[in-house]
């Protein structure tokens, strides 16, 4: 059985039982209460008559039964009838009645409860009370209220109950399907999202609830995503620096030696070409293409073999004001205004000295290497959450002036051989990336809405 026919069929069991005994309990209250005010009715006109000493004959009898709307018989001692209502043989029916009935009361002020009784073809409620005649004789005063419209009242009160009674059982069936709708639709959905997550889609979030209960699941699911999806391409990619690492010993073991040798050997050779000949030149080319590829298999080496972090706690302005030392002589000269500017008291980050200088270095120099023309580098630091928001932690923003990432830079900027520079090797940011994440941190590259790029860091407060 579904949830859905688990949370409703219950509910409308429930509510039938529940409406369908309100309602016969009603009826049977609705009821005793009429003949309980029946009775009182009936009881008062029935003493007052006895009380008022009235000579009870035809004319009055039928005045009164106009008055209470009940038949009046008026009985002898032996079941006689002096006086009635009713027809000739109907009412020496109804005085035998009364007389019997009477024998019941003690007094005059104690008169009989009703009693439903038969006279002819119809039944009755009957009220019979001893009376005393003027000339000191017993007789009985009978009161005979017809039960059909009684019954037919009470059944129209009892079906109003009924139709009351199915109305606000429809109505509350069909609130119990909107709760029960409101409870699965969202379970459905995330249901749904699981398998699709299951399938491999890791950009798939499930649709938010209005119940704050299944809101927090849902948010929850799609936080349990994104972090499924950080997981697997953090495993991608070391998977990727791993194999990288794996070509990069050999190829410095196998290739490093013989580029040192060919090295010594173009600079030999270079020395003795006159200056400005085409063997000297050839010379200076291949030194410098050696030196390339020198670069290049020290940044696969420092991609994927890194060395022990050593964390100690660091304030951040202090690796700032670091990097703008080694950087401003070369700004300066290349017409790029420097600006730093971290906010003050900011708390001490556990991390290591020498890794964070370089993300920080490299950082600097690729937001200058975007403003070949010149321009304004800013550098910050503030306390902030980290991006997903469950962690406090230092910000630091690196931020240029210059073009902008283009959409595919934006995409592949940390990955590995990714450059948009000629001579670039494309593992700085990879490197980068790697430090942070070891840092427990976070690195992004966007564009920003005033124009240039700007390259953020997020490092925690505490290692977790």
């Amino acid at each position: 059985m579904s949830l859905y026919w688990r949370i409703v069929l219950p509910f409308g069991v429930g509510l039938v039982l529940i409406i369908g005994a309100g309602t016969l309990i009603s009826s049977y209250l609705i009821g005793r209460d009429a003949d309980r005010r029946l009775a009182t009715r009936l009881g008062t006109v029935a003493q007052r008559v006895s009380q008022a000493g009235f000579a009870l004959n035809r004319p009055l009898l039928d005045q009164l039964k106009t008055a209470v709307e009940a038949d009046v018989v008026v009985a002898g001692p032996g079941g006689d009838v002096i006086a009635a209502t009713f027809g000739e043989v109907e009412a020496k029916d109804a005085a035998r009645l009364a007389t019997a009935l009477a024998d019941r009361a003690p007094a005059v002020s104690a008169p009989t409860p009703l009693e439903t009784a038969t006279v002819g073809l119809k039944e009755y409620k009957v009220l019979a009370i001893p009376i005393s005649a003027s000339g000191g004789s017993p007789q009985t005063l009978a009161l005979f209220a017809p039960l059909a419209p009684i019954q037919a009242s009470r059944a129209e009160v009892t079906r109003t109950l009924m139709l009351t009674s199915l109305g606000g059982l429809v109505l509350l069936f069909l609130c119990g399907h909107l709760i029960s709708r409101s409870i699965t639709r969202p379970i459905g959905r995330l249901v749904n999202s699981t398998q699709a997550v299951a399938g491999g889609d890791l950009q798939h979030r499930t649709e938010q609830p209005t119940i704050p209960e299944l809101l927090a699941l849902s948010d929850a699911f799609n936080h349990m995503v994104v972090k499924i999806r950080e997981s697997e391409e953090r495993l991608v990619r070391t998977e990727r620096l791993a194999t990288m690492g794996r070509v990069a010993a050999t190829v410095a073991h196998e290739v490093r030696n013989p580029l040192t040798a060919i090295r010594m050997l173009a600079q030999f050779v270079g020395r003795s070409q006159p200056a400005g000949t085409r063997g000297a030149e050839a010379c200076q080319n291949i030194i410098a293409e050696i030196d390339r590829l020198e670069m290049l298999v020290r940044g696969l080496l420092e991609a994927t073999h890194a060395r022990p972090l050593e964390l100690t706690p660091l304030p951040v302005s202090g690796i700032i004001q670091d990097v703008a030392a080694l950087t401003e002589g070369q700004f300066r000269h290349r017409r790029i205004e420097l600006a730093v500017a971290p906010d003050p008291d900011l708390p001490q980050v556990l991390a290591d000295r020498d890794s964070l200088k370089q993300v920080l270095l490299n950082l600097v120099l690729n937001g200058a290497d975007a403003m070949p023309d010149g321009g304004l580098l800013t550098i910050t630091a503030r306390q902030a959450a980290s991006p997903d928001g469950t962690a406090e932690g230092i910000e630091l923003a690196v931020a240029d002036a210059g073009a902008g990432l283009s959409p595919e830079a934006g995409q592949q900027a940390f990955e590995a051989f990714y450059t948009t520079k000629p001579e670039g090797a494309g593992l700085g940011l990879t490197v980068c990336r790697r430090i942070i994440e070891e840092h427990g941190g976070q690195i992004t590259l966007a564009n920003r809405p005033e124009g240039g790029a700007v390259a953020k860091v997020w490092l925690p407060l505490r290692q977790g």
